[in-house]
């Protein structure tokens, strides 16, 4: 097959959300409301997932869906020409294999146009149960594991959690952000041929805090979370990293990663952070960054100030109004109502005495949203764990599959999954 430039194309990452948000018609849904379950869905009512990724597994031009069944290996739901998605056999496509997994990364790297899909595997909390794979589509049309046992991306000591695909430098070829929980992130970059460690840039924020004690913490900081995108319109992605701890890293231009945190007006450090979104909610045509904190802290925005060279961010409005749960899953930015500004929605982590309906927000377009779930149909019930990654395309725009062409697997903890719900096509501001 003829070699083209690597890509990971757009929808290449996650499910953005507890939503899968089809862009069709919701007949017989009440005036007003936006989103309706669908009822007729293969999608599991109950179970544990670190969430899923988009790739074209068939070959037939449409993205299909891999469902990470975290202790379970991966789900396959193939989508046909009416974007329903049916559940399939997935050892007839992947390898078969029930393996600690915990979060897939989708991406042409070697641009020989099939996807390529990076696994990362849990360790058994340290104890090296597993090698992360690297699936890759077989001659007879079946994907294979193509990493060996002993390849340092394999790494089967850590504790995978997903994983990122983003080119951060100016060669054709993408790198490879492994993360992980309690060890270290890797960072890996390929030139054509092999895949290296290239981890320097992110390690010095890896060592162990000599204030904190404990277990956990004699490891030091460990990143579960990942964003890129460029945040300073230069051209080249920049990097967030989090988990217990979180870090921006400016792109140099060449693949060099310079830790600004600080300089940008981010906190260093705080509440563990579950999600990271990006987004342009202030319209004003460069993303700025939503902070989803773990407990009691709620969600934060950041609004971009940052000038190509220097990344700099700024505390936007207080989303305190929101009716949001002590404890929550992740968030997702995306236009619902067409009237060209980003909406929010964020999913509740399931608590037996705080199990809160999932929030929508309307955005104003300068940072402000407003709470529509009852208009909108925002659905009842527990949190998925079905969460977006990262939103890489710099593109200032929404964070949706067309907006998101460098995204990975999902981190997280498992969740309880719900019926999927689609869009009734209708715009603007009264809708």
């Amino acid at each position: 097959m003829k070699k083209n430039r690597a890509a990971c194309r757009p929808g290449a990452g996650l499910v953005a959300g507890v939503l899968l948000v089809w862009l069709s018609l919701a007949t017989g849904a009440p005036a007003g409301t936006l989103f309706r379950e669908v009822h007729r869905t293969d999608f599991p009512a109950t179970g544990k997932s670190f969430g899923g990724t988009w790739a074209d597994i068939d070959r037939d031009g449409r993205l299909d869906f891999l469902l990470n069944h975290h202790g379970n290996g991966v789900g396959l739901y193939l989508q046909g020409p009416s974007l329903g998605l049916v559940r399939q056999d997935s050892c007839a496509f992947l390898p078969c294999l029930d393996i600690d997994q915990h979060g897939t990364a989708a991406c042409d790297y070697d641009g020989d146009g099939d996807w390529d899909l990076f696994v990362t595997v849990g360790a058994d909390r340290g104890q090296g149960a597993g090698p992360n794979k690297m699936w890759m589509l077989g001659p007879d049309g079946k994907y294979v594991n193509r990493l060996p046992a002993r390849h340092d991306m394999a790494d089967a000591r850590a504790r995978g959690r997903g994983a990122l695909f983003v080119r951060l430098d100016a060669d054709r070829f993408p790198e490879l952000i492994v993360l992980n929980f309690q060890t270290p992130t890797r960072l890996y970059r390929y030139d054509g041929k092999r895949w290296r460690d290239q981890s320097e840039p992110v390690n010095p924020y890896l060592r162990p805090d000599p204030t904190r004690a404990g277990f956990k913490d004699s490891r030091g900081l460990y990143f579960s979370l990942a964003a890129a995108g460029d945040l300073d319109r230069d051209g080249h992605p920049d990097l967030i990293l989090a988990g217990d701890g979180h870090f921006m890293f400016h792109n140099d231009g060449y693949g060099g990663l310079v830790e600004v945190t600080a300089a940008a007006g981010l906190p260093l450090r705080g509440t563990t952070l579950k999600d990271i979104v990006l987004g342009d909610v202030d319209n004003d045509g460069d993303l700025d960054v939503l902070y989803v904190f773990r407990y009691l802290g709620g969600v934060q925005i950041y609004l971009n100030e940052s000038t190509p060279g220097h990344l700099r961010f700024v505390a936007g409005p207080s989303l305190a109004h929101l009716p949001l749960a002590p404890e929550l899953n992740s968030a997702l930015l995306a236009d619902f109502d067409n009237d060209g500004f980003l909406d929010l929605q964020v999913m509740m982590l399931d608590q037996e005495f705080h199990n809160r309906p999932n929030l929508l927000a309307r955005g104003a377009g300068d940072g402000n949203f407003v709470d529509v779930s009852g208009q909108w149909g925002a659905g009842r019930g527990r949190g998925l764990a079905l969460r977006r990654l990262a939103h890489g395309s710099g593109s200032g725009r929404g964070s949706g599959p067309a907006a998101d062409p460098w995204s990975g697997g999902l981190p997280g903890p498992p969740g309880t999954l719900r019926p999927a719900r689609e869009h009734n096509g209708k715009s603007g501001p009264d809708h």
